[in-house]
């Protein structure tokens, strides 16, 4: 029974998938990466290794944009604009 669940769920995923990237009804699906070569099929340690990276990386990325929200909001207070519009 849950065979069938599985197969059937992933029929209609894979049919979506093809109507969303608009390539022809009944385009084959392959995966890139096997499931095998997941970070969670390598253990827990992969996957926590995996996320503390992405947690870095977007505290990197908010840092950037914070500073980046300074410098135009400086830039339009010596103008006596608007602070949350940037400079033309």
């Amino acid at each position: 029974m849950l065979t069938i669940q599985a197969r059937t769920t992933r029929e209609v995923a894979e049919a979506e998938l093809v109507r969303l990237i608009g390539a022809p009804p009944g385009t084959p699906i392959e995966p890139a990466v096997s499931l095998g070569d997941s970070p969670s099929a390598r253990g827990p340690q992969a996957l926590a290794a995996l996320a503390r990276a992405s947690q870095t990386a977007a505290a990197g990325a908010r840092r950037a944009h914070q500073a980046d929200r300074r410098r135009v909001r400086a830039g339009n207070r010596g103008r006596g604009g608007d602070e949350t519009e940037p400079s033309p």
